[in-house]
């Protein structure tokens, strides 16, 4: 008699029916393993599909991230570039202006310089008050105002004698000077005045200076405009 101890499957082959239910057993493990394995393919082929959705839409984000970083630095630096032009024009108005005024400062220096010299030549200016005597006689002699000659103080001892001998002619009949302009040595500064009537014209440093530079000055404008005048602009 068998006394030891036999696990179900000795039991099952021993018994009648122990083949059949072997193999049915077999087949159910068979059964099992290939829907474990089944499953486990589709528990993996989701977890597959899932990392990859998740994986599209961080790589979505992450380029969406990039664009938008991307627009932004492209904001800043038009604003940038903006700004800085914007600045350089402002700075290149405000240097052109600079020069404008400097220009037109030193026109204006060596002009004085150059008027003040010319005017204070004896030489000079007895020929050019000589020419406004000749025009304006005529006119005091019909009777008109008597003209009135301004010079400047320092040159009063080289200007009056001669002045008064250039002026003063005896009428052939009574004897009586025919013309006198009244000279007064009253000026400070180069140069001369004459008035005859109401109306007073200055012939003296500022007067001239400023006649030049308004001949001068629009030119040099116009010189200072093509220097700083882009190249494709100025052809």
């Amino acid at each position: 008699m068998f006394t030891g101890k036999r696990d179900i499957s000795d039991q099952i082959r021993i018994h009648p029916k122990g083949l059949w239910m072997a193999q049915t057993i077999d087949a159910f493990i068979s059964r099992l393993r290939a829907e474990g394995v089944e499953a486990a393919k589709k528990e993996a082929e989701e977890i597959r599909r899932r990392a990859e959705q998740e994986a599209e839409e961080i790589l979505r984000a992450a380029k969406a991230e990039a664009e938008k970083i991307r627009q932004e630095a492209e904001q800043q630096r038009a604003k940038t570039v903006a700004r800085t032009r914007t600045d350089l024009e402002l700075a290149a108005r405000d240097v052109v202006g600079y020069l404008r005024v400097t220009l037109n400062r030193a026109l204006t220096a060596v002009l004085e310089r150059m008027v003040a010299a010319t005017l204070s030549d004896p030489d000079f200016l007895r020929n050019l008050i000589l020419q406004v005597v000749k025009e304006y006689a005529a006119a005091e002699m019909r009777g008109q105002a008597r003209l009135t000659i301004r010079i400047p103080e320092g040159m009063a001892a080289q200007l009056r004698e001669w002045l008064l001998a250039q002026c003063h002619t005896l009428d052939a009949e009574s004897g009586q000077p025919t013309f006198l302009p009244e000279i007064a040595a009253v000026l400070t500064e180069a140069g001369f005045e004459y008035k005859l009537g109401s109306g007073t014209v200055e012939v003296t440093t500022e007067s001239v200076v400023k006649l030049l530079s308004e001949i001068i000055t629009p030119e040099l404008q116009s010189l200072v405009d093509q220097a700083i005048r882009p190249p494709e602009q100025a052809s």
